[in-house]
């Protein structure tokens, strides 16, 4: 799925689609960070990261069982895991 999201991104966007998908936590902020990065439109029409301030996709280790990893607060959740802040 990433695979495809990435040559979805590239097709629509070419040049600084990889760093967008590279620092989103989600397929709607990385067009978010498409948007804000192509040129295509100005800092005021694309606004602020709705995902910056929004405490559940804040990242976090999640632990499932023994095991750990990086991840944001919303999807440790609904893995049914234990997100340690």
């Amino acid at each position: 799925m990433r695979i495809c999201l990435a040559i979805v991104l590239l097709a629509l966007g070419g040049c600084g689609t990889s760093d967008a998908y590279d620092n989103a936590r989600s397929l709607s902020e990385a067009f978010y960070h498409f948007d804000k990065n192509s040129g295509l439109k100005s800092d005021k029409a694309v606004g602020k990261n709705p995902y910056d301030n929004d405490p559940r996709y804040k990242m976090t280790y999640c632990q499932i069982g023994d095991l750990q990893h990086w991840s944001t607060v919303n999807a440790c959740e609904e893995a049914k895991g234990k997100p340690l802040m």
